[in-house]
């Protein structure tokens, strides 16, 4: 279905006592911690052969992982999330689905961008239609559509909450921003109106837009010139919190990572090669704990279906780290710390 994020009024969320019991059932297939501990000391055949027995099996075989290598194995995960997210869609009730809808809305996000950063390369479109997520809000007929397009301009007049903003199109990150922004807004329009046991679901979002201004600023302070400086960064961000704050007024990267090692946020001392990306995923890896803890503070039912979800993104996440860090030889003991395991 062709839709923007829906605007909505005050939404209270109930308890369903099917869709917990169905939840319980879905939750007790994730792998446990010892599995991946087990998954980190083997190869990469041995840990889709141990997948293959799990409830992977299906794309593994539809996908033939075993001769395709990092990518089709990569699809095969996404695509075994997605029948995942699927199946929670169809079993939850009526208010839980839109509390779903909105936060599935991040693969969406991710796919606009694929498509938009695919035009500013010219990739061919056959190579971006392989890594597209499925979606709850979108048909893949409409995703394909956009890939059809020829220009970024003739992509975002297909986007109708893109379309009235003043974009300079020649700037990808002006646009990435316009998109994050438009999310970032609805997003918390949406959770200002949840009730009752939605606060916390609440909370869970007001994190995911910290994480989106995170990185806003992390890559704003990378780029040379004007777009570093905090009064021309806040036009990129929305709603910050106190930390986002403190850190968009920073000059430099050594000063953010002196800030957040002084808040025991992160090992890192300012000085690694490929800080940007080492910061950017030791942050992701911070807020995403935030919001694991959260999840399981408040077991109710809203929480505990968002809970699963959660649970079998990070590890859908953790295996396609494993699966890349096994590539390059990576020690086990780097990647166990770049996993979240969610409690």
């Amino acid at each position: 279905m062709n839709k923007t994020v829906q605007k909505s009024g005050i939404v209270r969320l109930g308890f369903s006592p099917y869709t917990y019991a169905r939840v319980a059932v879905m939750k007790s297939s994730l792998l446990r911690r010892e599995d991946l501990d087990r998954l980190l000391k083997m190869g990469p055949q041995e840990i889709l052969r141990f997948l293959q027995d799990s409830g992977y099996r299906q794309e593994i075989d539809q996908y033939n992982v075993v001769s395709g290598g990092l990518r089709v194995i990569e699809k095969a995960l996404n695509q075994n999330l997605f029948r995942s997210v699927q199946k929670l869609f169809r079993i939850s009730y009526e208010k839980m689905r839109k509390v779903l809808s909105m936060y599935l809305w991040r693969y969406d996000l991710e796919n606009f961008k694929m498509i938009l950063r695919s035009k500013f390369t010219q990739t061919p479109s056959a190579e971006i239609k392989e890594q597209l997520y499925s979606s709850v809000n979108y048909s893949l007929e409409f995703f394909r559509r956009l890939l059809e397009k020829n220009t970024v301009q003739e992509v975002i007049y297909h986007l109708p909450f893109l379309r009235q903003e003043k974009i300079n199109f020649h700037n990808l990150f002006e646009i990435e921003n316009a998109l994050d922004r438009y999310y970032m807004k609805t997003f918390y329009e949406f959770a200002t109106h949840l009730k009752g046991q939605g606060k916390t679901v609440a909370q869970f979002f007001r994190q995911e837009i910290e994480m989106i201004n995170l990185k806003t600023i992390l890559r704003g302070k990378s780029a040379s010139g004007e777009l570093a400086q905090a009064k021309n960064l806040e036009k990129y961000v929305l709603y910050p919190s106190e930390l986002i704050k403190k850190i968009m007024l920073k000059d430099s990267f050594s000063e953010i990572v002196k800030l957040l090692r002084s808040q025991k946020l992160t090992t890192l001392h300012g000085e690694e090669e490929d800080l940007l990306l080492k910061l950017e995923m030791e942050m992701s890896v911070y807020l995403l704990r935030k919001e694991n803890l959260l999840i399981h503070q408040h077991l109710l039912s809203a929480n505990y279906i968002l809970g699963y979800l959660f649970a079998k993104e990070n590890e859908v996440r953790n295996l396609q780290i494993i699966f890349k860090g096994k590539s390059l030889a990576l020690k086990p003991e780097y990647l166990e710390q770049l996993l979240v395991i969610a409690a």
